[in-house]
């Protein structure tokens, strides 16, 4: 099983609970592999050179297929890979560093204006869903940011909590901003999140520009045969409706989805046409 982000992250946490569940119920050793880099394109692309056996699976955000080859040539394209089992929507929260006096969107917009080309604004990687956000919030306000990307989510997060970053919109802040380590500005979600039921949507901070969609989902190699295909998503589906496999999946981001194969395959190539429409409007281009 493919994570194509680092250890420690979001995925990588959701991946292993996932695998041991998988191991348990299947009877077959399900390991993590770890391949980084490139938003996700590295591991991706491994994914999609794998001999289609049933043996080599990509567990992840939708994003490398759906975004990076709208920003560069990619060694794979959509379809390469079939979409296995939809887990969930990213949800993520929009936070800064607890020393930045903005305790509201708005007035993070509004700071932005005044300091142009001043803050720093991070993402887990050139072309993956928090860089797409950060372009679709400078576009919608009207600010100048500078755009910071990191190999992943922990080492954005580091620097965040160490005050090297103003701030980051990813799923892993949420237990950061429970502990009172970081502020929460916004959710991105089409609700409120029920850790922070005081903190706006982003559509109700006035800025529904921000929340893209963020297909989660594992992915096989085109040809894997049918069976195999139907077999694990019925398992990991199976998984992610228990009680705590939907908490924990809550707990670090992910709305729940469950969807068939035809209408998991139909979301994420609705998600490609989305994102394509977006990064065109904002000529982003990623080298």
């Amino acid at each position: 099983m493919v994570v194509p982000f680092p250890a420690g992250g979001a995925t990588d946490n959701l991946a292993r609970a996932f695998a041991k569940e998988l191991s348990e119920a299947l009877g077959q050793p399900f390991v993590i592999d770890n391949k980084a880099g490139a938003a996700g394109s590295i591991g991706t692309d491994l994914v999609a050179k794998a001999p289609p056996d049933g043996y080599t699976f990509l567990f992840g955000p939708a994003n490398p297929l759906t975004i990076v080859p709208h920003l560069r040539k990619t060694p794979y394209v959509l379809e390469d890979l079939v979409p296995v089992a939809r887990l969930g929507t990213y949800i993520a929260g929009l936070a800064v560093r607890n020393s930045l006096p903005v305790k509201s969107l708005k007035e993070f917009v509004e700071l932005a204006k005044a300091k142009p080309g001043q803050l720093t604004f991070g993402s887990s990687g050139n072309g993956g869903m928090a860089h797409i956000r950060i372009e679709a919030l400078k576009q919608a306000a009207g600010i100048d940011v500078i755009h910071v990307p990191y190999k992943g989510g922990p080492p954005e997060m580091q620097d965040l909590l160490g005050d090297r970053l103003d701030a980051m919109t990813e799923n892993i802040i949420f237990p950061q901003a429970k502990a009172g380590n970081l502020r929460m500005l916004a959710i991105i979600g089409e609700e409120r999140h029920p850790d922070f039921p005081d903190i706006p949507t982003v559509r109700e901070a006035g800025y529904p520009e921000i929340n893209t969609p963020g297909t989660f989902a594992v992915f096989a190699p085109r040809g894997t045969p049918e069976a195999i295909i139907k077999k694990l998503n019925a398992e990991v589906i199976k998984i992610a409706k228990t009680p705590q496999m939907r908490e924990r999946m809550m707990a670090i981001g992910f709305a729940m989805a469950f969807d068939t194969l035809q209408q998991i395959k139909a979301a994420v190539e609705q998600e490609y046409a989305i994102y394509g429409k977006i990064i065109e409007a904002g000529g982003i281009k990623v080298e």
